[in-house]
């Protein structure tokens, strides 16, 4: 047998909830922290002991027009390309590289590559490397 139930006893009546409480405390905290977005706004409401729920602050939240627009990003003013300053004489620009290497056998093997550039007289620089061998592994 099927009884008919009215169907606002099965989904309840809604009633009407007291949110003047909660509207005074966002707009204290938007007079006090203009700022802060909504995540932080609910956190300092839940730190003071208020036991709203972050969908009923946030209903709350967009009717006041709290809600804070997202900032884009700046855009940088674009500068044109300029060539590269070429050395004229050695020691002006130099260039540092650091490798390293190591085996199965856990022996590694570093170098510290240091190096002047003058491309119109030596295509290779002239360089300077200091290794370094450790035989522990590392």
């Amino acid at each position: 047998m099927h009884a008919i139930v009215d169907q606002g006893f099965v989904r309840g009546r809604g009633h009407p909830r007291d949110n003047e409480p909660l509207i005074k405390a966002l707009s204290v905290l938007a007079e006090r922290h203009p700022s802060a977005g909504f995540r932080k706004r609910y956190a300092r409401l839940r730190r003071a002991g208020h036991p709203w729920n972050h969908k009923r602050v946030w209903r709350v939240y967009c009717a006041l027009k709290l809600n804070l627009r997202r900032r884009r990003k700046r855009l940088r003013a674009l500068r044109p390309p300029q060539p590269l300053v070429q050395p004229i004489r050695p020691n002006l620009q130099w260039s540092a590289d650091f490798m390293s290497d190591a085996l199965s056998s856990g022996m590694s093997d570093r170098i510290f590559n240091l190096m002047t550039l003058m491309p119109e007289k030596d295509p290779r620089g002239c360089w300077v490397a200091h290794r370094s061998t450790v035989i522990a592994p590392s």
